[in-house]
């Protein structure tokens, strides 16, 4: 369903159809805060499930590279260098380090940092900075992002799957009727549909893990 369908059914659930109760800049606002809170029921379940990862550039300088962050970042999960080239390894995890003593970390054990030429990495604000790196590769920053809100008519929520997309209005309409101080009559349904999407994606996850494997300093899964 895309936002114009379900402001429609919005309407239609809370017997609004003339718009009276609630303008469609107020019905905006309930469905997007209706989306994210079936975001944040999914990220209960399985909090990868909105991870997205990106590729960067990496050249080598004898000062700091800083990048910025997505538009869409939330919270990093992982960053890693790929390691390319015929007999390429896995991906080799950065090392974190506060950016005021980027230039002051050591390494431990040095041979095997060295051996796997394990790069550092730090946060400034909304980027990131990657430490003196001596040759080229490109890294890959994997973050959890921020969901988009609808406002286009043709915009479709991506915060739960297409079979999903009524919760979004059935949530956004008992939040209207509990504005209005008015007991909400779909409760079960909503209910009901909550707990489907809440026991699919816990199958999906078991099934299908979509959890980043994330390597240690010494190479230890």
């Amino acid at each position: 369903m895309n936002f114009a369908e379900l402001r429609t059914a919005f309407y239609d659930y809370i017997d609004d159809q003339a718009k009276d109760l609630f303008k469609t800049d107020q019905a905006a606002r309930l469905l997007n805060e209706a989306q994210r809170m079936m975001a944040r029921k999914l990220e209960t379940v399985d909090e990868d499930y909105f991870v997205k990862c990106q590729g960067y550039t990496v050249t080598a300088s004898q000062t700091d590279l800083v990048f910025d962050l997505p538009a869409d970042f939330k919270r990093i999960k992982l960053l890693e260098r790929l390691q390319e080239g015929i007999s390429s390894g896995d991906p080799i995890p950065f090392y974190w380090v506060d950016m005021p003593e980027r230039h002051e970390w050591e390494p431990w054990p040095p041979h095997k940092i060295r051996s796997h030429n394990r790069p550092a990495a730090y946060m400034i604000g909304q980027r990131f900075g990657i430490v003196t790196p001596n040759e080229d590769y490109t890294a890959r920053l994997w973050y959890s992002f921020s969901i988009p809100e609808l406002s286009d008519e043709g915009d479709v929520p991506i915060a739960i799957p297409p079979d999903f997309h009524g919760i979004i209005a059935l949530q956004a309409a008992k939040l209207a009727m509990a504005i209005e101080n008015q007991p909400f009559p779909m409760l079960d349904e909503l209910n009901q549909g909550i707990d489907e999407i809440v026991r699919t994606t816990s199958q999906r996850q078991r099934q299908q893990p979509r959890y980043v494997h994330v390597v240690d300093w010494q190479g230890r899964g």
